[in-house]
């Protein structure tokens, strides 16, 4: 999922669709269905730089504009695994070559590749930077908008992550992760300042100025943790 247009944006894979939420009223507002044969697992939805992403088992970029619920299908970059938008692009991680791809919103043409760490999937926008979680290596890489350059690696798992998750939000990095449930990043320092647990298998976060929510699919539980 990701919000953003006065809505929460869902993707759904076994009948491809964008599900639209109303992000004060938590109604369902829209299903628009997607032309494609369905969308990649394990991946992502983002909403920003003026359109609604996300990417299809085959290979392709799904865009819909949230005016109109609009849909139209693009080839995605070779080896694309999850995105995310901000700061005036759309980002996009290549998990087979530990990179991480800066795409022009517009021509939807890859513009910089910057090399992160080992089996990057999931990422997020936001508190002055890209921040990339690398399943193998147990780190997150910062990346600089500006630059397209790695400024920092952080190291928040012992092992190596399975599934895993990433958010900005609340003046902190969230990382969720697999020897601990979530490690906190200050992104003033890039050094982690706080690990919540016990460990309990993989999750996801997500993040604002006011909470940050936690969960564990394994166990079947959602935590929320008040923002700091």
């Amino acid at each position: 999922m990701d919000a953003g247009y006065g809505a929460v944006w869902v993707g759904v894979c076994g009948t491809p669709m964008l599900v639209r939420v109303d992000a004060r009223t938590g109604r369902i507002t829209e299903k628009v269905r997607l032309e494609v044969g369905n969308l990649l697992e394990e991946s992502s939805v983002a909403a920003g730089a003026g359109r609604v992403w996300a990417l299809s088992a085959d290979g392709e970029l799904v865009t819909l504009h949230p005016r109109t619920n609009k849909v139209s299908v693009h080839r995605a970059p070779a080896g694309a695994t999850a995105l995310r938008a901000g700061f005036g692009a759309l980002w996009v991680t290549n998990y087979d070559a530990g990179s991480l791809m800066r795409v022009d919103p517009a021509s939807h043409k890859v513009v910089a590749r910057i090399a992160v760490g080992s089996g990057p999937r999931f990422l997020a926008v936001g508190e002055g930077g890209v921040w990339v979680l690398n399943q193998f290596d147990g780190t997150v890489s910062r990346v600089d908008p500006t630059t397209n350059e790695v400024t920092a690696t952080v190291a928040v798992s012992d092992v190596a992550v399975e599934g895993g998750d990433i958010a900005a939000g609340g003046g902190s990095v969230w990382a969720r992760v697999s020897d601990s449930l979530v490690a906190r990043i200050d992104p003033g320092t890039n050094k982690i300042v706080a690990r919540y647990g016990p460990s309990a298998g993989s999750g996801s976060v997500a993040a604002d100025n006011q909470a940050v929510w936690v969960s564990a699919h394994d166990i079947n539980a959602i935590w929320r943790l008040p923002a700091p």
